[in-house]
């Protein structure tokens, strides 16, 4: 469903109590939304600061709008292993001025997945020549391959090829994710030797990528073209090794606070 489902009454109650606790915690509530980044952010930083959670590093990027690691300069979380990944070559960055042929093929669909896109405010079209994106983005402009991914059970939704244009090559991740899977789950019973019901609670995000806002100054680095014009994403779009990475930050965090 597209609207929430507590209403602001309902939560009203809680938002005070959550105030009460922080307040007397020693803390201010802030409630600001960032723009583009529909989360209360700094209520969740003073959270994770109260439980003493190990990834202290990670609202304050996402208040400031995380790295895509192009700079090598993503904080560690201190909950995931080191990743072993080793140095290699990294292939320039590149622009392709065409798309691949599952957003070709329909254009006006994928006309239409791009303005949804540019209306939530997570992409913006640029208004000049690849020339004028070198000039304004000087760490560095990448083009990738826009196509359009169809499910039985999901609409059609947008992907960006952030590997073709070299911009996934270069993306430095320190941490591999290693979220509970199904098979953690089975593994846990008979759980304390219980036999009773049990109950399981799943959460899902809508868009999740797309709730983690990039830091401006990279934003040049996630770009294609439609039809002649230029765009590019100012939150991390689906197909880049960093945007599922981060998610999993906060994925994970959220488990640990639940």
């Amino acid at each position: 469903h597209s609207n929430p489902p507590f209403s602001e009454a309902v939560l009203a109650p809680f938002q005070q109590d959550l105030e009460q606790f922080l307040i007397s915690s020693g803390m201010t509530p802030n409630w600001e939304v960032r723009t583009h980044q529909p989360m209360c952010l700094n209520i969740l930083h003073s959270l994770n600061t109260l439980m003493q959670d190990p990834d202290n590093a990670l609202f304050p990027s996402l208040i400031a709008g995380v790295g895509t690691g192009f700079q090598r300069d993503i904080p560690l979380s201190n909950c995931f292993p080191l990743s072993n990944s080793e140095d290699r070559e990294e292939p320039p960055l590149s622009a392709h001025q065409t798309n691949w042929q599952s957003a070709e093929d329909d254009i006006a669909l994928t006309r239409e997945l791009v303005q949804q896109e540019i209306d939530k405010g997570w992409v913006f079209p640029f208004e000049g020549t690849l020339e004028d994106a070198q000039q304004q983005f000087p760490l560095g402009v990448a083009l990738g391959k826009l196509g359009v991914a169809h499910s039985d059970s999901r609409a059609p939704r947008l992907v960006l090829d952030n590997t073709i244009c070299g911009l996934n090559d270069r993306c430095h991740i320190p941490e591999r994710s290693t979220l509970p899977s199904a098979k953690d789950v089975l593994r846990t019973f008979p759980l304390r030797k219980f036999s009773g019901d049990h109950m399981a609670f799943s959460l899902d995000i809508k868009s999740a990528h797309k709730r983690i806002v990039i830091r401006d100054e990279e934003c040049g680095l996630l770009g294609f073209t439609l039809q002649g014009q230029l765009f590019f994403y100012r939150v991390a779009p689906f197909g880049a090794t960093f945007s599922a990475a981060w998610w999993s930050r906060l994925g994970g965090w959220m488990l640990r606070f639940f």
